[in-house]
């Protein structure tokens, strides 16, 4: 069993107010991904995405992204929306 840190994105934007942002946050921890990170980001060339970011206890790399697929399908209905990695979580580091 390890960690993995799943990065999602959701393509349109036009909801995105910060009350649906805390909505879909509830949704994700709902759905099974502890403390969700949910926020809007522009890439370079200006476009903008609602980017999601978990952390999931799974077997290995192959259950992490089902399972994240499986829980972005239960909160992103009506969305296109993609994985857009998943790695293995390090271990914090205490200097």
């Amino acid at each position: 069993m390890g960690r993995f840190v799943v990065e999602g994105s959701i393509l349109e934007v036009s909801w995105a107010t910060e009350e649906a942002l805390a909505g879909m946050r509830q949704e994700l921890e709902g759905a099974g991904a502890p403390d969700p990170t949910v926020e809007v980001e522009a890439d370079e060339y200006g476009a903008s995405r609602v980017k999601m970011v978990f952390i999931l206890e799974a077997e290995d790399h192959d259950a992490a992204l089902a399972r994240g697929k499986e829980i972005l399908g239960q909160v992103a209905l009506d969305c296109e929306w993609a994985i857009t990695a998943v790695v293995p979580a390090l271990p914090p580091v205490f200097s």
